[in-house]
């Protein structure tokens, strides 16, 4: 490892690591299919850039499109990248198949591949075969990329274990890195009335999808209302799936079954979300599979107390704050979210815990937590 020393921290530095100065540039290239804004891999994508350059790295993201405005300042097409004859250490975030993973094979210096989870197959067969046979490939050029990889990192254990299935030799953790500042904003005042009035308000965010299991919230929702709180209200904030399939068949269910005060609110800014956190009473979570599931956190931020079912990544990212349950046992899910609502002080120590795991996800120790990592590849 090169020798390093600090220096002193720059004027308007994102947070409070320290800077480290070495003796010879070492270049450090993220790549990622597409790098979209208020995404969670894009934002992590970019924030990590900013920690590179604090710590005396040139760093460099290369994509094959982005959102409006993110290219340039140092965002670049794949088509520019070029060996730069300096010291190099390639990212890899992977998420879907590409060409980047043939890339990834080709690319001088040290390579860091980092999981952000593959959703099994099986959750969109019967709705999506496209998308099936896409996982598969993944799950193949994933497995086909682990003998070209000096380090794979997971931002969940749950992805880290599936890096060790598929043969990765030297890994770590390393959680979705996530910049609070951003969450700092006051509601919007119009959308925050609507959402008042006396209503009980259970907020879950995600993609409409077959794994997030949205249909067995409406399930839960009509029993609360039907046995307990007439005047409870489902948000169910985030866009469609590819071809709305599951959307509509959501929906039907609806429409069918008379569920009362269902709320689509489709896909939101980012000013709105908080909003929606701020106007909620409770999170709750019947998804089937998360490899990180950042809204569980986002929740905790905004002090909302959360019920998820434990599975896949949900009972690490929790880490003993929250509630978790196994399966999906309606009246007894209906029992606790009515218990947290009447329980004040339970309600309390729900979100005491929450408040304490959230500081293990704060910006400058998932930061220093990367800067450890990045160590053991120079």
């Amino acid at each position: 490892m090169l020798a390093v020393k600090s220096r002193p921290k720059k004027r308007g530095q994102a947070h409070d690591i320290p800077v480290l100065e070495f003796s010879q540039v070492i270049r450090i290239n993220q790549f990622l299919p597409h790098l979209h804004r208020g995404d969670a891999i894009g934002d992590s994508t970019r924030l990590m850039a900013r920690c590179f350059e604090d710590w005396g790295y040139e760093p460099a993201i290369y994509c094959y499109g982005a959102d409006p405005g993110l290219l340039g300042k140092g965002v670049r097409l794949v088509e520019h990248y070029r060996p730069s004859g300096d010291r190099e250490v390639q990212v890899l975030h992977y998420a879907l198949p590409s060409p980047l993973s043939s890339l990834m094979k080709e690319l001088p210096g040290k390579r860091i591949l980092v999981h952000h989870n593959l959703t099994p197959a099986r959750f969109f067969a019967g709705n999506d075969p496209e998308m099936v046979q896409i996982v598969q490939q993944g799950e193949e050029e994933l497995r086909r990329l682990a003998g070209f990889i000096d380090l794979g990192l997971a931002d969940s254990e749950w992805n880290r274990r599936e890096l060790l299935r598929f043969g990765y030799g030297e890994t770590g953790v390393q959680p979705i890195l996530i910049d609070w500042r951003r969450y700092r904003v006051a509601p919007r005042p119009g959308l925050l009335a609507s959402l008042s009035g006396g209503m009980f308000n259970l907020l879950f965010v995600g993609r409409l999808a077959p794994n997030k299991q949205q249909e067995e919230l409406l399930k839960v929702v009509k029993l609360f209302q039907t046995a307990v709180e007439p005047r409870t209200r489902l948000l169910l904030v985030g866009k469609p799936d590819r071809h709305g399939t599951y959307a509509s068949g959501l929906l039907e269910i609806v429409r069918q079954e008379r569920i009362q005060n269902v709320h689509f609110a489709g896909y939101v800014d980012h000013e709105d979300l908080c909003t929606y956190y701020r106007a909620s009473d409770l999170f709750l979570s019947t998804s089937g599979h998360e490899g990180f599931c950042v809204p569980l956190l986002e929740a905790f931020y905004f002090d909302l107390p959360v019920v998820a079912l434990a599975s896949s990544a949900i009972p690490w990212t929790l880490g003993g704050a929250g509630i978790g349950f196994s399966g999906i046992a309606y009246p007894e899910v209906v029992e606790l979210v009515d218990r947290i609502r009447r329980d004040g002080g339970l309600r309390e120590r729900i979100l005491e815990r929450q408040r304490a795991r959230l500081r293990q996800f704060s910006t400058n120790v998932v930061a220093e937590t990367l800067r450890r990592h990045l160590e053991k590849v120079l």
